[in-house]
């Protein structure tokens, strides 16, 4: 289990991506439970208000778009049989990150000393920028494409899944007269 873990933090160091991890559907489906509690337990932290079952929609949302992308992407490069393998290596990333950004989120959460919430909030920021870089990596081990264009594929995912996640789950209209 460490081997696997430090291959994952390879991949977050953009050294390393998705071509060492077997093709196996259960493999993806053990990433993909690892992913979806990860980001539970990391959105409910951030959001406190929020449902546990509208974030858990929130991230079967992101996983769906940012799959439906990568397939896209795979299928018109002919290389779809690399799907299994590079959306597990994007699960697997994914949860690192998440991992990296709950503590900064409870210090959000519960501080009151605005110094410390920039700095929570710097740090989130920075995550976001190293997670398109991460995504960027990945999509240009798997699909034979540049970073930049990799980067510029995850960027374009994000807003798919915020234009997704929105159109799903508007926020309620608030009435004044």
């Amino acid at each position: 289990m460490l081997s696997i873990l430090k291959y994952f933090w390879q991949i977050c160091l953009l050294k390393s991506g998705p071509e060492r991890i077997p093709s196996r559907a259960l493999i993806l489906l053990l990433i993909f439970l690892i992913y979806v509690l990860t980001n539970t337990v990391g959105g409910v932290i951030a959001q406190p208000s929020q449902s546990i079952g509208l974030v858990i929609g929130m991230v079967l949302i992101e996983v769906i778009v940012f799959t439906v992308v990568t397939l896209l992407l795979l299928f018109y490069k002919n290389l779809s049989k690399r799907l299994i393998s590079t959306c597990s290596a994007l699960l697997g990333a994914g949860a690192f990150i998440v991992c990296i950004q709950i503590p900064f989120i409870l210090l959000r959460q519960f501080s009151d000393i605005t110094l410390l919430i920039f700095f929570s909030e710097s740090i989130w920021l920075v995550c976001l920028v190293w997670w398109l870089a991460i995504v960027g990596n990945i999509y240009h081990r798997s699909a034979h494409i540049s970073k930049l264009q990799g980067s510029a594929i995850a960027f374009i995912n994000m807003l798919l899944v915020a234009t997704v996640v929105l159109i799903a789950f508007p926020p309620p209209q608030i009435v004044t007269f």
